[in-house]
């Protein structure tokens, strides 16, 4: 079998795998996992764009459970990443800590490295096409809705 005969699904599969491995080796020396980081990003990115953020929205963002992401909210805010915050008659939000507001630039200028290590040897042509292609993907799959901070 050649690298021509692999099915697309398992190709993108197998490059997910790759990211999540990459990532949780990048976060892993602040005691993160992926998925508390991509919840930092998705805080980071309503933050960035005046849009608060509550344990709700990361439950539906991320289609994880309530007494999920309350552990892990619970786990961040221990490790002072996150922050509750208490408006509008009980309805609390979840805002990063000036501390992880700092790291969320190395995060990005590591996410950066990530990209550039994967678009490496395509042309800028190249990864405008990627993108268009997985823009279609990704509206086939769910409809118009962008993933934050992937436009």
């Amino acid at each position: 079998m050649n690298e021509n005969d692999f099915d697309i699904l398992f190709l993108i599969r197998y490059i997910n795998k790759m990211l999540h491995h990459d990532l949780n080796e990048r976060l892993k020396q602040y005691g993160l996992t992926s998925t508390q980081g991509r919840i930092l990003f998705y805080i980071s990115c309503n933050e960035s764009n005046d849009i608060k953020t509550s344990q709700t929205d990361i439950i539906d963002r991320f289609s994880l459970s309530k007494s999920t992401v309350s552990e892990m909210i619970k786990r961040l805010e221990t490790k002072g990443y996150v922050k509750k915050v208490t408006q509008e008659k009980n309805k609390t939000y979840i805002e990063l800590t000036d501390y992880s507001k700092s790291l969320i630039k190395t995060f990005e200028t590591n996410r950066e490295k990530t990209k550039q290590t994967l678009i490496n040897d395509l042309s800028p042509s190249d990864q405008e096409k990627l993108k268009e292609y997985l823009h279609k993907m990704i509206n086939n799959m769910k409809g118009e809705e962008e993933p934050c901070g992937n436009k």
